[in-house]
């Protein structure tokens, strides 16, 4: 999965290029795993795999189709023919996104298991799951809708079809693991949000990743301190309970708890105070933006980042 559901290439010069860094230090480091990436010239791909016994064998593949990623989808796929002739789906994205289309509760169990077990090597990272499945059936229906809505030229009913597709092809997959990519952070953070801080300035984390990775990147870059000490206090907001309860209690509270919460949360927010511009849940909302020292947003998407900024400027 790691060396076929990505935008890597190769280089004249043999070295590895690709659209992002991300995909990139994946194709780098799945060498490391006995899984290295030696052709991808058009639609044609070559793996060479470390077996049993030190030995190295070689795949190719046909690459069919890619599903490409999006802050909506948070999910990359791409659709192979391997040399048996066999459709094959490899997917890879955010964890969250992935368990939701698992085959089993096994997979899905398996899957928080290494999640877990990773969090607790480095509370910061951000992780990732990889999941496949035979798709042969199902690819074989698709084409032969596509060149009937071809020949009738009836693109509509095509349109409809292309989109539709990661919807029956990306369900009841099978686990194949996780992955944690570690984001530096850039030189001087912690000092310069340390003289925000001093300055009095409210500070935000908007960000698409899980809501443990974004506390512990709050923490070490000095947004929030040491769980330990005082000013590390902040509350998550939870979707289970009155929204309007829970931003009094904060309200309540004074100056020094940061308010967490995710595109759940914020999306009944949004929905809310969008409907009831003048109700009570938009101006405890924005009485808890007052007061807090800032807020912290995870799992959004960027039209969410957009809209929460437009909230608080207001």
């Amino acid at each position: 999965c790691l060396g076929l559901c990505n935008s890597a290439s190769i280089t004249s010069d043999g070295t590895y290029e690709a659209s992002n860094q991300e995909d990139l230090t994946i194709i780098q480091r799945s060498i490391h795993l006995g899984c290295e990436l030696v052709k991808r010239v058009g639609n044609e791909v070559t793996l060479d795999f470390l077996v049993n016994n030190n030995e190295r064998e070689t795949e190719d593949y046909i690459v069919l189709h890619e599903l490409e990623f999006s802050s909506e989808r948070k999910r990359m796929g791409v659709i192979l023919e391997n040399k048996d002739g066999r459709v094959l789906l490899f997917c890879k994205g955010a964890i969250d996104t992935l368990m939701e289309r698992f085959e089993s509760k096994a997979d899905e169990k398996n899957c928080e298991e290494c999640t877990l077990m990773l969090e607790k090597e480095n509370s910061t990272l951000r992780m990732m799951a990889c999941a496949y499945r035979d798709v042969t059936d199902e690819w074989e229906e698709y084409q032969i809708l596509r060149n009937k809505y071809l020949d009738e030229d009836d693109r509509h009913s095509l349109k409809e079809l292309e989109q539709g597709l990661s919807d029956v092809l990306e369900i009841n997959m099978k686990y194949l693991g996780a992955l944690g990519i570690y984001d530096e952070l850039q030189e001087e953070v912690p000092a310069t949000i340390n003289k925000l801080k001093k300055a009095g300035m409210k500070i935000a984390i908007l960000t698409g990743d899980r809501t443990n990775t974004a506390i512990n990147v709050a923490r070490i870059s000095g947004i929030l301190k040491d769980e330990n000490e005082d000013d590390s206090k902040y509350s998550v907001i939870s979707p289970s309970r009155d929204l309007v309860e829970q931003f009094s209690e904060i309200f309540l509270k004074g100056d020094d708890n940061f308010v967490v919460l995710d595109s759940q949360v914020f999306g009944m927010i949004y929905d809310e105070i969008t409907e009831n511009p003048d109700g009570e849940l938009h101006q405890r909302f924005k009485d808890v933006l007052w007061v807090s020292p800032g807020i912290i947003g995870t799992r959004l998407m960027p039209i969410q980042k957009a809209q929460l900024v437009e909230i608080a400027k207001n």
